[in-house]
């Protein structure tokens, strides 16, 4: 049995054990795919195969590719399984050949849930490609055999993940597989974990979201030194529509109108930090206080993957996210600090902008 007919056998068994009805839950399909990710990443089954169900109904092939994203971002390598179902789930040639697609769809969310979780290979790549600092024209000029040399070498994790994703981009852009087969011999060797082998195989092929996960087990040894598993710190959260009030990010309309209205009501108190930030555009303003939302509130998850290098990982991808959306380096700290003590009255704002919306 090869590789692939062997995965396809545990995804059929996987499909098996979920139960065939989910709960109906009337939404648009943006806020569902929110709602989707927020709830796997809270570790809530059922809120998440009520938003699985619209997505599915709507467009089966965004519905696949959206899971797919959300077990790349948030899962990640706390399920190497599951990380490989995501890579050939997006392909119509194996869901096709599942009894019911939709019950491994189902399953893959509920085991999603399940799972422990860490976004470091998601915090990883956007610290990397948002770090003001880092020279990647200076990486896209070396040759193969010195990108080669930085991928497998002691250097910190943003130098191997900036080597690792300009081999890849000149894997993808070459005439022919040779260099592709030679980078992933050069992978393979490093890894020793057969799961991890065939998940990191799968995305560096495959994968999602501009995630190079293949590069994730060569940098384990230092960031998973001294690993445990917490359940981070949830702000306050209220059901808005039988949805977490998390699904009303920046990225929902609701949401935007909710930041907006957030930002003014503290402008209008006089809060200093909110009227200096009204010198910024409207839009900019919203992409700043999102990313500060996402940072306390949108990517906490229930139970993750967590060490002290990982938390060094986290900060650092943290300012690069918020200073690229917009965020003035002098106002982050006084920033985040303000909305960590205000959700009461965004939560507040995601309700009444629901309701106007509805």
């Amino acid at each position: 049995m090869d590789m692939e007919e062997l995965i396809l056998a545990e995804m059929k068994a996987l499909a098996e054990s979920v139960k065939p009805e989910w709960p109906i839950l009337h939404q648009n399909k943006w806020l569902a795919r929110s709602g989707l990710q927020k709830a796997i990443r809270r570790g809530r089954a059922e809120q998440a195969w009520a938003c699985g169900d619209i997505l599915f109904a709507d467009d089966k092939a965004y519905a696949w590719k959206a899971l797919a994203t959300l077990i790349v971002e948030d899962v990640g390598f706390g399920d190497p399984d599951l990380l490989s179902y995501a890579a050939l789930s997006t392909l119509s040639t194996i869901t096709n050949k599942m009894p019911s697609p939709k019950r491994l769809f189902m399953a893959m969310i509920g085991r999603a849930c399940e799972s422990y979780k860490t976004r470091s290979a998601c915090e990883l790549s956007l610290g990397t490609e948002k770090d003001p600092d880092m020279d990647w024209p200076a990486f896209r000029r070396l040759s193969i055999e010195d990108l080669s040399s930085v991928m497998f070498s002691d250097a910190e994790p943003p130098t191997l993940y900036a080597a690792t994703s300009v081999m890849r981009a000149r894997c993808r852009a070459a005439k022919n597989g040779a260099l592709l087969n030679v980078t992933l011999e050069l992978i393979m060797d490093e890894i020793d974990d057969p799961q991890l082998k065939r998940a990191a195989m799968l995305n560096f092929e495959r994968n999602v979201d501009s995630m190079n996960l293949s590069i994730w087990p060569l940098v384990s040894r230092k960031l998973y030194a001294g690993v445990f598993v917490e359940a981070d710190k949830m702000p306050p959260e209220i059901e808005i529509g039988g949805l977490s009030s998390a699904t009303f990010d920046m990225h929902t309309q609701d949401g935007k109108r909710a930041i907006k209205a957030f930002h003014t009501s503290l402008t209008k108190k006089g809060v200093p930090e909110f009227v200096a930030l009204a010198k910024l555009d409207g839009p900019t303003i919203i992409r700043a206080l999102g990313s500060l939302i996402f940072i306390l509130e949108g990517g906490q998850l229930d139970r993750r993957i967590m060490s002290a290098h990982l938390q060094a990982l986290k900060n650092y991808q943290d300012r690069n996210f918020a200073l690229a959306w917009g965020v003035p380096p002098e106002l982050y700290g006084p920033l985040l600090q303000l909305m960590a003590e205000n959700f009461d009255v965004l939560n507040e704002k995601r309700k009444w902008s629901h309701g106007v919306a509805g």
